[in-house]
């Protein structure tokens, strides 16, 4: 169970339904991270402007392993799970 309240389909108004139909536009689910950042859709737009600009210059390989390496430290298992799919 999450310490904060996932945004809910049902729940979502404005700029989080927006951000909600998009990514279920473009792949379907919808992930919980997302869920979670559509109670400020404009920190998800900034987190996703942060990653384009490191995957500018980096393959998604290395990306991928240098988030499930932070994972690792930081202790969290949902991420290092979440990217390891990915790979």
């Amino acid at each position: 169970m999450p310490y904060i309240d996932l945004v809910t389909d049902d729940a979502a108004a404005g700029e989080a339904t927006v951000l909600l139909d998009s990514i279920r536009a473009s792949g379907g689910d919808i992930p919980n991270f997302v869920r979670l950042f559509a109670h400020r859709p404009q920190v998800y737009r900034a987190w996703r402007g942060l990653v384009e600009v490191i995957m500018e210059n980096t393959d998604l390989r290395r990306y991928e392993l240098a988030t499930i390496a932070a994972a690792r430290q930081l202790g969290s298992s949902y991420c290092m799970l979440a990217q390891s799919a990915v790979l």
